[in-house]
Formats: C-alpha cells, structure tokens, sequence
C-alpha cells in the first residue's frame, strides 16, 4: 500500500496531477496537534489511517517527508520517498538553522507569518501561472493557523542527523525553501522549485511510478516466515560479519570458538522477535556494556544486517526485521553513552 503525505497544512490536492495507474493510492489526513507536541506523538495519532498488516511505502511531500520519516520511526516501511524534504538538520540551510538556533520564529506573531505566506509563497514555491497560483493561496487560505504554528516550530526543532536506510529523495535543483546545494544523497529534477509535485509532475510521474516498480520487483522474494527463514538470515548475517575488517576483530576475541553456541542463540533472539516463539530470555545489553564499539560498528553492523535481509527476503516481516534492528542500534548506543559518563549506575 503507497500512502501519501502532503505538506505543511496542505492536503490530497497537492497529488491530484500525479497518475500512477494500477498503484492503490491512500492519503494521510493531517490531524489537530497539541501545543508542543512532539513528532514522535503527534506521528502516533496517524498510524491507526495505516494498516500496518500490509507492507507500507510512505511518499511524503516537504513536511510530510518529514512525517514520513518519523513514521518509519514507529512502523515497519518498506520505503520512504521524499520530495522536496529534508533527511536531516543538516540539509537545512543556514537561514534555517539561524532561525532554528535562536527560536525566531515563537517571536513572530502569526498574522505576520500567514501575511508573508501570502505575498512571498509565489517565489520561495516556483509558482509557474494563475492557475498553480490559485491553487497555492487557496491551500494557504486552508492551513489551520494552530497547524501552521505548531509545524513550524516542529520543523525547527527537528534534530534528526541519522536518516532511514530505505529513503529515496527527490529534490528539485531551483529548490528556494530547502536550497539543493545543502542536500545530499538524491535524485535531481531539473529546474524543480519546492511546488515541482504539481508543475515538474511529467518528469516526477515516471520517476515515481519506477521507484514503485523496482520495489514491486523486490517483493518477488517471500517474506521471513519459518525457522529456517530466520537461520538463513542469521548464518548469511553472521558470515558478512566475520568478513568485516571492522567487526570481525571485536566478534571473534568476544566468541572465540563459540560461534555455533552465538548462532544458536541468535536464532532463538530472533525468532523469538520476528515468530512471536518464545526462544530468548536474556539482556543482549549487558553483553556490549564493555566492549570498545562505537557509531562507525553500528553503522556497518545496520548495513550488513539490512544488506542481508534484502538479498534474502521481502514483506512484512522483512521490514520489521530492520525496523527492529535499527532501533535497538539506537538503543545501546543511548545505553552506551549513558554507561560510559556514569560507570558508577547500573543498567539493565
């Protein structure tokens, strides 16, 4: 299933230009935040329009990749696009972050905000004639102003720095919002400007409609279902880890001689997360506590992983396996920065 996130504030009429037959298209309605909501919360309240049985491609525009990406946060996807977005602060330019940094934008009252999006929305936004002119202002006209207020300050209090493994990003090159020339890592339309979802859609329809191909493709591989499935995962796994000038230092002067012991109890781990079999007791922390891992490990432990896992399988399972993974990467890198500042305080 393709669900579509629109804009900040805009709506399923953002995508009426994009065709993509034979594609079963949903679109994300915005719901009413809470004052200072996080992402993280707000992103919550969206998932019950998701049906997470199915296997899930998110395609968000602007702030809805922005959405899209905390989403996959949550869920199991087994791709994000992103269109005319950002994948990090990072890629925000420096009038961005100026603003970001000294909280401007809360000192600015919102009848100035709503007045500037109406006289400055034609530039920044590459509107090309009347008619995309119309369509902007009256998507502006709709913006609810607790929405407008509420998204900008998410936008400029969004510290993400690591992006999902399964983006895929489209960026114009005229982009005046988020300026190309800071983006990394994607698929340039020439002379796109940030409203090229509705005049550069001749050139983002085929490029999409591929993209969902080549996915498509992929899930000609079965999904993890079986014990086997999972030995098969965990031996090919296990197998690049050992080959690894990075990894396989740390694994083999930890395990020695044991590795069909550390195979069979990797089994059980994972089966019992991906099966729901009760296999695995255990705290996996506590074993990592002390050894002398850092983010460059992780980062090539989640590629290695999410590598395997895609030459081998597709579906639901699959992408949890690497939603899984990438959030316990997070989660003992947390741990370990907690542990190596205050040796003295146990950790569970």
């Amino acid at each position: 299933m393709v669900y579509f996130i629109s804009g900040l504030g805009a709506d399923e009429r953002v995508f009426q230009f994009l065709k993509l037959p034979g594609v079963e298209k949903r679109f994300i309605k915005w719901v009413n935040p809470f004052q200072r909501e996080s992402l993280s919360s707000y992103c919550k309240k969206l998932i019950p329009q998701i049906d997470t049985q199915k296997e899930i491609i998110l395609i968000g525009i602007s702030f809805g990749g922005i959405i899209a990406q905390e989403l996959a946060k949550l869920i199991p996807c087994k791709k994000i696009i992103i269109i005319s977005s950002v994948k990090s602060r990072a890629e925000f330019n420096w009038q961005l972050k100026l603003v970001s940094n000294l909280q401007l934008h809360r000192i600015v009252p919102l009848w100035f905000l709503q007045m500037s999006n109406k006289l400055t929305a034609n530039y920044y936004f590459d509107v090309k004639d009347k008619a995309e002119a119309k369509l902007l202002q009256q998507i502006i006209k709709d913006t609810d102003p607790t929405f407008l207020i509420w998204a900008i300050d998410r936008i400029m209090n969004w510290h993400e720095y690591n992006h999902h493994q399964s983006i895929i990003h489209i960026h114009g090159s005229i982009d005046k919002i988020f300026p190309i020339k800071n983006i990394q890592n994607f698929i340039e339309i020439p002379n796109g400007g940030h409203f090229m979802i509705v005049n550069k859609v001749d050139q983002l329809e085929p490029l999409i409609f591929d993209q969902l191909k080549k996915i498509k493709m992929d899930s000609a591989n079965t999904d993890i279902l079986h014990i086997d499935d999972v030995k098969l995962l965990v031996d090919d796994f296990y197998d690049k880890v050992r080959n690894s000038v990075l990894l396989s230092p740390i694994f083999n002067d930890v395990i020695g001689n044991r590795w069909i012991l550390h195979l069979e109890k990797m089994y059980g781990f994972w089966q019992t997360l991906l099966l729901e079999t009760p296999a695995y007791s255990g705290s996996p922390f506590l074993k990592h506590a002390n050894l002398p891992i850092e983010k460059e490990h992780f980062d090539t432990w989640i590629s290695l992983f999410n590598e395997t896992v895609d030459s081998h399988f597709t579906g639901v399972k699959a992408d949890e396996a690497k939603w899984r993974a990438a959030r316990m990467s997070e989660m003992f890198q947390y741990k370990l920065e907690y542990y190596r500042n205050n040796p003295a305080k146990p950790l569970i």
